[in-house]
């Protein structure tokens, strides 16, 4: 399962800001507004994740973006240099704001905290229930699900975590 991130920023923003998830605990697809069709819009909404915004970038987007938002509510990040243009997001449903001078500190912790919303059991999503999620390669952002009729077996040797399921043995 991976998040899908849609940038509603500018191409230079795009490249930069995306590098602070580099490091992600959950595998990331980035996809820019400027690569979408309008027209291809709801279906690439059904599988978005969260929205990033920058307020740069907010003016030069077009309508139909704008009253998409409102109609459809979508996880969305707003990164600001005003504080006062905050109150914009708010109009759009974003309730998560970040100030452009706190991003490089706060960037990450705070797309992981809106993510994490759909880890509460009262949140999950479907495809999150009854499965067991493990984090198994430290040096890639990888996730393994495992259906819990499936598990077998955990158990622990030498620093190394063991999982067995009715197919396979995974090792961490």
């Amino acid at each position: 399962m991976e998040f899908h991130c849609l940038w509603f920023t500018t191409s230079t923003e795009f490249r930069i800001w995306k590098k602070y998830l580099d490091s992600f605990p959950y595998p990331l697809i980035h996809k820019h507004y400027k690569s979408i069709k309008e027209t291809n819009l709801e279906l690439q909404w059904c599988t978005t994740s969260i929205c990033f915004w920058s307020e740069k970038e907010y003016h030069l987007t077009s309508k139909v973006f704008h009253d998409f938002l409102r109609e459809n509510k979508k996880t969305s990040l707003l990164i600001i240099k005003n504080v006062s243009f905050a109150l914009k997001a708010f109009e759009l449903g974003v309730h998560n704001c970040i100030l452009y001078d706190d991003l490089h500190k706060k960037f990450n912790k705070v797309v992981t905290s809106i993510l994490s919303y759909n880890f509460k059991t009262q949140n999950k999503p479907l495809v999150f229930r009854n499965k067991l999620y493990l984090p198994m390669e430290p040096d890639r952002p990888s996730i393994h699900f495992i259906e819990f009729y499936e598990l077998v077996h955990l158990y622990c040797m030498q620093d190394n975590c063991y999982v067995v399921t009715v197919n396979k043995t995974l090792k961490n």
